[in-house]
């Protein structure tokens, strides 16, 4: 493979993903059935709607912050990557 064909990874959200990982249990005990985004300092907003933690987010200056929704017992966690689009 070329340097040309090679995929680029920038790394961004690694260390957000890890922060997850890493509090996965006080996150649990804490914020179950939540949504919670986090930035390079840790958590920036925390939430049951996803798009009110995205724009709290965004005001505090992390408009493509990582969020992770965090599991009730009954369910299982879910990750969102990847840009929010906001609806005027």
């Amino acid at each position: 493979m070329s340097d040309e064909s090679k995929p680029i990874h920038t790394g961004a959200g690694e260390a957000e993903l890890r922060w997850f990982d890493e509090h996965q249990a006080e996150l649990e005990a804490q914020h179950a059935g939540e949504w919670v985004a986090i930035g390079p300092e840790g958590i920036l907003s925390v939430g049951r709607d996803l798009d009110v933690v995205m724009n709290e987010a965004a005001a505090k200056g992390f408009p493509n912050a990582i969020a992770k929704g965090i599991r009730a017992k009954e369910h299982q966690g879910t990750t969102f990557v990847g840009t929010w689009h906001r609806v005027p």
